[in-house]
């Protein structure tokens, strides 16, 4: 594979530690690749996107641009600053084709992008793979976005542009989709087989087959669940109860630093508010949180693949351990997961209050804590 020299890890291809190998999704990137139709990976956090794609490229030694997404190049100057040298790093020769977006192109940046895109596939190697990791950082971006669906009109040569995100495709992608020069992985092909996750675990896992089923079945098919939960059950100087309770306590915080905690104020109290119940409907969630925006929250989070699922004609919203993998729980039980999210909550909130009629013809539940068992006090008793 042609590997370009960088000394930035933002435009470095990541490095991947025993990877399993999913062939039907390769087998799909590889039909992209041979019918030069660009790609759309979505998914949540944790579901393998990334690993898949840098997976695929390892195995078939494909020539590939890699490039980190960052919030900061919202800013178009820094974005075709650093995918210049991401171009460069194949040649510094070819300097004067790729310029700085400086002052005197800001008057016409579509077009400084659509020039800048054609001398990109002109000087680099026919059928290679440009890959746009965490694009979720500037999918929303008024300016970023059209432009990376210029970019998907400009490939030529063989080449493809495989795009990876948290979120779906923004509205001004649907020409390219339209046209069929866009194919989509999404969430469902992403969760794991369950041929591919006894593979993962056969290889990291040495307790009884068993044990090792009941961790497949926990993950239901989640990658990043399926990790933390392996490490958790390896520990052999846990009992059994105590890597349950490690498991959840490490999945629960990998949802609180990667998802919870870089969510907007408003959404995580959106979460936090309707965490007891086990789905509602946007109307039920306008009335219980008093926010007129519940409706444009709940089609933001399921979106961006966020703790919403949609059954039936109807969205419903499920709290954060029913929607992660293998947090299934029992009517009127608990888990580390629900005592822990209750934790998190400022004692302001975790009261309970009586349900009041409303006008969408249910009971009101605002304010109820998250604890089924009451309040602060009933918890000390």
């Amino acid at each position: 594979m042609v590997r370009p020299s960088h000394s930035l890890a933002k435009l470095m291809q990541p490095r991947l530690r025993r990877p399993v190998s999913r062939l039907q999704l390769f087998e799909r990137l590889d039909g992209a690749l041979a019918e030069s139709r660009s790609i759309f990976v979505a998914g949540p956090p944790g579901a393998g996107k990334t690993t898949l794609v840098a997976s695929w490229l390892d195995v078939r030694q494909t020539a590939n641009l890699w490039f980190r997404v960052d919030p900061a190049d919202r800013d178009p100057a820094a974005f075709f600053h650093y995918l210049r040298e991401a171009v460069l790093g194949r040649s510094r020769r070819l300097r004067h084709a790729f310029p700085h977006l400086t002052p005197e192109y800001r008057s016409d940046i579509p077009g400084f992008a659509r020039r800048f895109f054609r001398n990109m596939f002109r000087y680099v190697p026919d059928r290679s793979v440009f890959v746009f990791d965490n694009f979720q950082d500037i999918g929303s971006d008024a300016v970023m976005a059209p432009i990376m669906a210029d970019l998907l009109s400009e490939v030529c040569g063989g080449s493809i542009v495989v795009i990876v995100s948290r979120e779906e495709p923004p509205p001004c992608f649907a020409r390219a989709a339209a046209e069929e020069i866009l194919m989509r992985i999404d969430a469902a092909d992403l969760r794991l087989t369950d041929g591919e996750a006894h593979a993962v675990a056969r290889e990291r896992f040495t307790g009884t087959a068993d044990a090792l089923a009941e961790v497949v079945k926990r993950a239901d098919g989640w990658a990043a669940g399926l990790t933390l939960l392996l490490e958790s059950a390896s520990r052999q100087d846990q009992t059994a109860r105590g890597r349950n309770a490690s498991a959840s306590e490490e999945l629960f915080g990998y949802l609180a630093t990667q998802v919870f905690e870089q969510m907007p104020p408003e959404e995580r109290d959106f979460l936090l508010d309707t965490a007891i119940l086990p789905f509602f409907s946007a109307a039920m969630a306008a009335d219980l949180t008093s926010n007129a925006r519940a409706a444009q929250i709940i089609s933001s989070l399921y979106r961006r693949h966020l703790f919403v699922h949609a059954t039936g004609a109807v969205e419903r919203h499920f709290p954060v351990p029913r929607s992660v993998p293998g947090f299934s729980r029992p009517p009127g039980g608990s888990d580390a997961v629900t005592a822990a999210a209750a934790g998190r909550l400022p004692d302001s909130r975790r009261g309970v209050h009586a349900p009041r009629p409303s006008r969408t013809g249910r009971r009101s539940f605002r304010g109820l804590g998250r604890l089924a068992g009451g309040d602060r006090g009933a918890r000390k008793r």
